[in-house]
């Protein structure tokens, strides 16, 4: 089965494992994604920059820095300055929250623009999708035909040579059976010995090649 599910948040469906590989894609589509990424990345630089900033720890320190300024230049016998630290931990402060807004509206509207031209590529294929899909099951079935002749075909050669060396006993497909456990690991936790739940490779062949390619939502 091609288990499908179906999107929880339009933001998360253009994250990189969410979608398909840039060759599958048009040309338009993969332009806005690299600027999607680019601005995603942006924008959660900008979010952790302003998180840090707001540390408390922050004006802590910029507090004690205008002080320590202020102690020097009376010992010093100079003008007390006015304070630069807080003052430049505010400026810091709104900038990044200026940058985090920036990116994030940018990114809400390159992930508009990416819901318009996904829905416009899926228009553009989806008319041709059924026949492609048609062509593609054909071929695809040929060639598990030709895999499953492979294997009858050597099976039976190795059981011709163990007949001739008077090693086992000859039959038409040479006893050719597959363990459930061969094909599916995680059975091998029930304790399956290699002689439960055998089948044909060639029915598993030929299962594969169908169901493989049969959508189920989960």
């Amino acid at each position: 089965m091609r288990y499908t599910r179906k999107p929880t948040s339009l933001r998360d469906w253009y994250v990189s494992r969410s979608r398909p590989p840039a060759e599958l894609l048009g040309a338009d589509l993969v332009k806005l994604l690299d600027e999607h990424d680019r601005l995603r990345e942006a924008a959660n630089d900008a979010r952790r920059r302003a998180a840090d900033l707001a540390d408390p720890a922050n004006d802590t320190r910029a507090e004690k820095a205008d002080r320590d300024a202020a102690t020097a230049a009376a010992r010093a016998g100079k003008p007390v300055p006015a304070p630069t630290a807080v003052p430049q931990l505010a400026e810091d402060r709104a900038a990044a929250q200026r940058e985090a807004e920036a990116n994030n509206a940018a990114l809400a509207r390159v992930v508009a623009e990416l819901n318009t031209a996904r829905r416009a590529e899926a228009e553009k294929r989806w008319p041709a999708e059924s026949e492609r899909r048609a062509k593609a099951q054909a071929n695809i079935e040929k060639l598990a035909e030709k895999l499953a002749e492979a294997v009858t075909d050597e099976v039976r050669e190795q059981a011709a040579v163990d007949w001739l060396r008077g090693t086992a006993a000859y039959s038409r497909l040479g006893n050719a059976q597959v363990p459930a456990v061969a094909f599916i690991p995680a059975l091998a936790s029930y304790k399956l010995s290699p002689r439960d739940v055998l089948t044909s490779p060639v029915a598993v062949i030929r299962a594969a090649a169908t169901a493989a390619l049969t959508a189920e939502e989960f």
